[in-house]
C-alpha cells in the first residue's frame, strides 16, 4: 500500500508545481482557477476514476474482506 501511495504523490506533486509556476510567471490568470477547478472535477477526475475501474480485476474485487468493508461503511 505504501509503494502505491508513493508511486502516486510524483505526478500529483509535479502537477501543482507546474500550476504554481504558470501563476508565478503570469502564463495562467487567477481568473481562470474556477474554470481549472470545474474542469478537474466534472471532466478528469471522473475520467480517471472510471479508468482506475476498467484496470481492476474482478478477482480483487469479488473478496470477502473486501465486500464486507464497501457495503458496511
Amino acid at each position: 500500500m505504501n509503494q502505491t501511495i508513493l508511486s502516486a504523490l510524483p505526478p500529483i506533486v509535479f502537477v501543482v508545481a507546474l500550476g504554481k509556476l504558470a501563476a508565478h510567471f503570469g502564463l495562467v490568470n487567477k481568473s481562470a482557477a474556477p474554470l481549472f477547478a470545474k474542469f478537474v472535477v466534472g471532466f478528469a477526475l471522473p475520467l480517471a476514476l472510471f479508468e482506475g475501474v476498467l484496470n481492476v480485476s474482478p478477482s480483487a474485487i469479488m473478496n470477502g474482506p473486501f465486500l464486507l468493508a464497501i457495503t458496511c461503511d
